[in-house]
């Protein structure tokens, strides 16, 4: 993972000196995306948008990794028009759709995927504050500021930008809805920038600390249906890193944060802590509370004591 953040760290610093002396096409593209953006809402006379930026995003990509091939980047052109993206990756059974949004540079992503656990093993490792920094991509911590109940909570995160930008930092208000018919999940995820603003509480107060740049725009919804004898999870998400951050630098990479978050997702489930966990309903059938086992860690093997014998000169 570390490995992974430093190629593409060095890969965001090239591009950015690469930006200030240099505007290629897919910049320029961009631009005219910011002027008449697809999305939803837009009428389909931008279809000739879609292809240009479809086909020259999927070149660029195509030259600065030889791992990307047409078989897992397809054109706009070839997609339902459901919310009009104009790139999809579709890699190890994760599709990534990329989409623009209306008042905002920034794109957004809709990524599902399948993963073969139970939806009590996804909910624990979602409501885990520390397992943050094993699945979601570039997390460097997170913590629990205030549970307001089972299904509604303020957390905090940090997320790790490579050189020469700024690390970002979150406050999330969570609120989790249960469908007690089709045992479907749905967690939605808005930022609260100056939730801990006012407040004394030991927590907030160490986060009114911090001078990281304080991410004020970003909502997000993940969506956990049982299909197939596992979890479709469905997750959309947009956010505005605010800073300096060019615009079109984070859209171009913007779907390797799904792909990597939901490709550890499917490795975290395995461990035992969250294999094992079971959601607790209440007479109505709805989730109120989840179990989570508690694995001791293994003592290690005693060793006899040996003698050792040292020859005599």
């Amino acid at each position: 993972m570390r490995y992974k953040k430093s190629i593409i760290g060095f890969y965001l610093l090239c591009c950015s000196f690469f930006a200030v002396f240099a505007e290629d096409n897919f910049s320029k593209i961009e631009k005219e995306m910011q002027t008449e953006p697809p999305g939803i809402g837009h009428t389909p006379d931008i279809s000739s948008i879609y292809s240009k930026v479809s086909d020259n995003a999927l070149n660029k990509a195509k030259d600065n990794n030889p791992l990307i091939s047409e078989q897992n980047i397809i054109p706009v052109k070839h997609e339902a028009q459901e919310f009009d993206p104009y790139l999809k990756l579709n890699k190890e059974g994760i599709l990534v759709y990329i989409f623009s949004r209306k008042n905002s540079e920034f794109a957004t992503f809709k990524a599902t995927t399948h993963i073969k656990t139970s939806l009590d093993s996804i909910l624990a490792v979602m409501l885990d504050n520390k397992s943050c920094t094993e699945w979601i991509d570039a997390c460097e911590n997170s913590f629990l500021i205030k549970k307001i109940s089972f299904n509604e909570r303020y957390h905090y995160q940090i997320f790790d930008i490579p050189f020469p930008f700024v690390n970002r930092d979150f406050i999330f208000h969570s609120t989790m809805k249960y469908n007690p018919e089709n045992k479907t999940v749905t967690i939605q995820m808005s930022s609260e920038p100056d939730y801990c603003k006012h407040k004394q509480s030991e927590t907030c107060k160490k986060i009114n600390q911090s001078t990281l740049v304080r991410v004020k725009k970003s909502i997000g919804t993940f969506k956990l249906q049982p299909a197939d004898g596992g979890i479709k999870i469905t997750w959309t998400q947009h956010t505005d890193p605010a800073g300096s951050l060019p615009a079109w630098l984070v859209n171009f990479f913007v779907k390797n944060t799904p792909y990597w978050t939901f490709k550890n997702l499917a490795q975290i489930v395995k461990e035992e802590k969250y294999k094992y966990a079971k959601l607790i309903y209440n007479d109505e059938g709805m989730a109120i509370a989840l179990n989570t086992p508690v694995i001791k860690a293994k003592e290690p093997q005693k060793t006899e004591d040996k003698v050792v014998l040292y020859p005599s000169f």
